[in-house]
């Protein structure tokens, strides 16, 4: 499927970078984990911290770690336009463990119509 494509880390760390790169110089690093695509974004100024951003791939979930608000806006929209996206649901990287911080997120998420049946609202 064309839409998987999107998701091998090397391809999309390449067109992350490439399209960052526009607007700061950067590096930009990325490799699987589990079932989450894991960012290290480096803007180079002087005393530039790291970011990390979390893709889920097939969600809009992007988990990240504190993104100085000058860079936010670019760091996103780059990344929107490296995924041919239009939407991701940006939220804070923290905890202990990612992996449970996303699943609650997604499972939440996944409930759709049944959730009237969690709240015992039917």
């Amino acid at each position: 499927d064309d839409r998987s494509a999107n998701f091998v880390p090397e391809k999309l760390e390449n067109r992350f970078g490439d399209t960052l790169d526009q607007f700061y110089e950067s590096m930009v690093v990325a490799l699987m984990y589990k079932d989450s695509i894991w960012f290290r974004v480096q803007i180079n100024e002087i005393e530039s911290t790291p970011y990390f951003l979390v893709f889920y791939p097939n969600s809009t979930l992007l988990l990240t770690s504190p993104i100085k608000a000058a860079y936010k806006d670019i760091i996103f929209e780059c990344f929107l336009f490296s995924l041919s996206a239009e939407k991701l649901t940006p939220l804070q990287l923290s905890g202990r463990d990612s992996h449970s911080i996303a699943e609650l997120v997604l499972n939440r998420k996944s409930q759709g119509g049944f959730s009237a049946y969690r709240y015992n609202q039917v």
